[in-house]
């Protein structure tokens, strides 16, 4: 593995599908969209039939029995759940799943603002801290709930492989990490280019397998962490409680080691896998980055779901017998200043653009 130690980064060998794989039936949005929308998640179903997706390796939380407005079985949601890991282990043996170069991907996306680039980049968790406060290179901008990483520490521990769906932001408002990169790919083919389903754009992805590419990309990330403020360079957007979760089980696992250590040479060493989490970085300036209030569905004084779009939340509101709270939007550009000098921000503050632009699991590693 390639790590540039000094900004918290190192370069993924990534998992993806085998030529021939329908990538629009593959490519399925992240757990945490349409929360209230289970009618979402049954198009999906409709859509990917009995193909391979991503669909089978994640639980989609409209689906979890405890939500108050599922519609599958309990038992359904539970079997679902339970064979996660059995259709991880299935499509890394059967071939469904192939090994890429190691290198970062490039990501071009078609949203409903216009394109949005980012960099899929594996993190180092020792450069990363949740508690308000921190002085950490990565930090979080959203409370940390203890009581909620039980369950996705477990999770990941039962998971042969990582699906990323977190997004990491870095300050960058002269765009010289994305526009190099425009440049850099400009005449190249483009690994895959395909449109995700359900109204949700195009995607575009190219392979940065080049050591000379690296070297760019970490050249332009040690210039832009010699300015960062506070010492701050990557903010963590969407996925604060999944990189919390993967934090957990690196601390685990340096435990682990640390008490079984002996002057034996043959002695476990902590898993370096489990240092590091796959994310994708984008900018907080990205002109197509739009951040959207997050409205919340209320019901005798307590907030019974989160929903992104206005109009959604009326009509889910009307729906359910529901109060729609609606928020006034949130400016990105307070986002570094105010987890600087608040340590983090209420939950749900913003959301990086409407639902249906959030991203799509695509690419996986094994961890």
């Amino acid at each position: 593995m390639t790590s540039f130690n000094e900004i918290g980064i190192a370069v993924p060998q990534m998992l993806f599908p085998a030529e021939g794989t329908d990538l629009t039936k593959w490519a399925t949005i992240a757990c945490d969209q349409f929360t209230a929308q289970p009618e979402y998640w049954e198009e999906v179903r409709r859509i990917v039939g009995l193909a391979p997706s991503t669909l089978n390796m994640q639980m989609p939380e409209a689906w979890l029995p405890l939500k108050q407005f599922d519609d599958l079985s309990g038992a359904e949601a539970r079997t679902h759940e339970a064979a996660i890991p059995h259709m991880m282990k299935r499509y890394l043996e059967d071939g469904t799943l192939t090994e890429l170069p190691e290198g970062f991907m490039f990501v071009k996306r078609q949203t409903t603002t216009g394109i949005r680039r980012g960099l899929l980049v594996l993190f180092d968790l020792e450069r990363y801290e949740y508690a308000p406060g921190n002085k950490a290179l990565m930090r979080a901008t959203e409370g940390t709930v203890e009581s909620r990483l039980p369950v996705r520490v477990e999770i990941r521990k039962k998971a042969p492989l990582e699906m990323p769906h977190a997004m990491v932001l870095v300050s960058d408002p002269k765009d010289i990490l994305m526009g190099s990169l425009e440049i850099l790919t400009r005449n190249r083919q483009p690994l895959y280019s395909f449109d995700l389903m359900q109204n949700s754009g195009n995607i575009k992805g190219f392979l940065l397998s080049e050591p000379r590419d690296w070297n760019i990309v970490a050249g332009l990330l040690a210039q832009l962490k010699s300015s960062a403020p506070d010492g701050m360079l990557f903010a963590v957007g969407d996925g604060n409680h999944s990189l919390a979760a993967a934090k957990k089980i690196w601390e685990e696992e340096k435990a682990r080691c640390a008490a079984q250590q002996t002057d034996d040479p043959n002695q476990p060493t902590p898993d370096l896998r489990k240092r590091y989490v796959l994310a994708e970085l984008v900018n907080l300036y990205d002109p197509a980055l739009a951040f959207e209030p997050i409205h919340r569905l209320v019901r005798d004084g307590k907030v019974v779901d989160y929903i992104h779009g206005e109009e959604e939340c009326v009509a889910l509101a009307r729906k359910y017998g529901c109060a729609a709270d609606i928020r006034p939007p949130y400016p990105k550009s307070r986002l570094f200043t105010d987890v600087i000098e608040n340590g983090v921000l209420p939950k749900k503050t913003f959301s990086m653009g409407h639902a249906a632009d959030k991203r799509f699991y695509l690419e996986c590693r094994r961890i």
